[in-house]
C-alpha cells in the first residue's frame, strides 16, 4: 500500500508535537548518565519514618553522549497525560531498547503488601500493572517513537518490579479461597511470567522484591542483575546508539 507522503509528512509533525509536549510536561524524561542512578520517590511515603520513601535503581542502560533510557511518570497530575482518575497505575515506567527489544519496566512501591487488603492487596497490585500496559500501549507506538528502520519489528517485552518492605502474605494464606490470586504463585516464588489479558505479546514478569530491614526508608536494586539473572543478557551489549525523543 502506498502511503501519501503528505500525510506522511502530518503525521510525523503531529508526533514531534506530543512528543514535545510530553517532555516539557515531564511525563517523558529522557535518561542520560547524570541522571543516573535512577531516584525514584514515592510521594505518599515522603517524610514518614519507617516507610518506603525513595528506590534506587543501580545499572540503568546509559551512554554519555545520548540517552537511551527513558522514565514515564504514570502518576503525573493535571496534564493532557494524566490517567483519568479512575485508573490504578504505577509510579514509574523504565524503557529502554535491546536490540529489537523494547523493555517497559513497571515500577511499583509498597511499604506493605498483602493478600486482599484495600491498595496493598496482590489484585490491587495486579490491576495497577493492567491498566499502566493499557495506557502505554497506546503511547509507545504512536506518539513516543519516530517511525524509523531500527524500530521495524519491534517486539515490546513487559516487567514489573514490585518493592516492598514488609508482607502479610505468607500469615493470611489460610485456604484455598486465599490463594486463588494469580499472583499469588508468583509471589511464592518470587518471580515468574504472567499473562496480562489474552495476548501473548502482554505476557508480564514479575518481580518481587524486599527490601532489606538496615533502612526501611531507601531501597537500592540493581537492573542489570535482575535482567541478566532472567535472561542471561548482558547490558554491556546494549543498544546505546539511539536517537533521544
Amino acid at each position: 500500500m502506498k502511503v501519501n507522503p503528505k500525510k506522511m509528512n502530518d503525521l510525523k509533525e503531529n508526533r514531534k508535537k506530543i512528543q514535545n509536549l510530553a517532555i516539557s510536561s515531564e511525563f517523558v524524561k529522557a535518561m542520560t548518565s547524570y541522571d543516573l542512578p535512577l531516584e525514584i520517590i514515592e510521594q505518599e511515603n515522603k517524610n514518614k519514618n519507617q516507610m518506603l520513601q525513595k528506590l534506587i535503581i543501580e545499572n540503568v542502560p546509559k551512554n554519555d553522549q545520548k540517552a537511551c533510557s527513558w522514565i514515564i511518570n504514570l502518576e503525573i497530575e493535571k496534564s493532557i497525560f494524566s490517567a483519568p482518575s479512575h485508573f490504578k497505575k504505577s509510579e514509574k515506567a523504565l524503557v529502554f531498547f535491546q536490540e529489537k527489544d523494547l523493555y517497559v519496566v513497571l515500577i511499583e512501591m509498597k511499604n506493605k503488601i498483602a493478600l486482599r487488603d484495600k491498595n496493598i492487596g496482590l489484585d490491587d497490585i495486579l490491576r495497577k500493572i493492567e491498566e499502566s500496559i493499557s495506557r502505554l500501549q497506546v503511547f509507545l507506538p504512536i506518539y513516543l517513537f519516530d517511525i524509523d528502520q531500527r524500530f521495524e519489528n519491534t517486539k515490546i517485552k513487559y516487567k514489573a518490579l514490585i518493592c516492598y518492605n514488609h508482607q502479610r502474605i505468607d500469615s493470611q494464606a489460610q485456604n484455598e479461597n486465599d490463594i486463588d490470586l494469580k499472583l499469588y504463585p508468583i509471589f511464592q516464588n518470587k518471580k515468574g511470567n504472567l499473562n496480562i489479558g489474552n495476548l501473548d505479546e502482554n505476557k508480564v514478569f514479575f518481580h518481587f522484591l524486599q527490601n532489606t530491614p538496615n533502612n526501611l526508608t531507601t531501597m537500592s536494586i540493581n537492573l542489570s542483575e535482575i535482567f541478566r539473572n532472567d535472561t542471561n543478557e548482558n547490558f554491556m551489549t546494549w543498544e546505546t546508539n539511539l536517537s533521544c525523543i
